[in-house]
């Protein structure tokens, strides 16, 4: 707030960012907008979703990514998709206590923890679909790199992720800390099988039109070029 007094403009990442700024300093509001986040699409190629049914999940291995509601819907789904199977790459402190938990619940033969890779976009292309359970997000940058590579998602509706995935046309969306809620999310993509090419064009298409890295920079090149021409200032 004390910062937002030395400030003409506020960028929040994402809308819900800039909603949440806007509700603690009213006083700034009229101040504060949004320009997405945005990636190298380059850098990931598009590769469809393999048609196996394969889930990836990129992220630390901390509280706030929550893995532990994902591997308690895992383990509900198994009993219904037994041939469901689940890549985790990353690291954390959270791994010890969720391979326990994996042990605990009898998913350890379909949970695969691959720990820090240095190959995700190759990783992405092996997966047929991608699911996150965070707790908290902005915009979430694995999310927009497995739609890049053409994923479809499975994702908790918190802070930006529902400005990236469209519900029921790239992924689906299911509210944070419920296992049950994501494992429905995840039979419901897995029901989808055939339709797993178009929902990962459908995905790779919106990154490419709003969450593209060339976007980003456009929008703060306007941005400071409109605060120039407002300050008087000639280029």
């Amino acid at each position: 707030a004390i910062a937002n007094h030395f400030t003409v403009r506020v960028v929040g990442v994402s809308e819900d960012a800039t909603k949440l700024c806007q509700q603690q300093n009213p006083a700034a509001a009229a101040r504060m907008m949004r320009i997405w986040n945005g990636i190298d699409v380059g850098r990931f190629k598009f590769a469809g979703p393999a048609g196996k049914l394969t889930a990836v999940s990129v992220g630390r291995l901390s509280s706030e990514k929550d893995f532990a509601t994902l591997v308690r819907a895992v383990a509900i789904v198994k009993a219904r998709l037994p041939e469901l199977r689940l890549l985790m790459v990353g690291d954390g402190a959270e791994r010890p206590a969720l391979e326990t938990l994996a042990r605990e619940l009898g998913v350890q033969d379909i949970v695969t923890f691959l720990g820090e890779r240095r190959d995700v976009p190759a990783l992405l292309a092996q997966a047929g679909f991608y699911v996150a359970s965070s707790r908290t997000e902005g915009i979430s940058l694995t999310i927009l790199e497995a739609m890049s590579v053409g994923l479809p998602v499975v994702t908790t509706s918190v802070g930006g992720s529902p400005e990236i995935v469209d519900d029921g046309v790239t992924g689906y969306l299911a509210p944070p800390q419920n296992p049950e809620a994501l494992a429905d999310a995840i039979v419901r993509m897995c029901e989808r099988r055939d339709e797993w090419p178009a929902i990962g064009t459908a995905g790779r298409t919106r990154v490419e039109q709003h969450f593209n890295v060339r976007t980003m920079i456009n929008g703060y090149e306007q941005l400071y070029e409109e605060l120039l021409v407002s300050k008087g200032v000639r280029r």
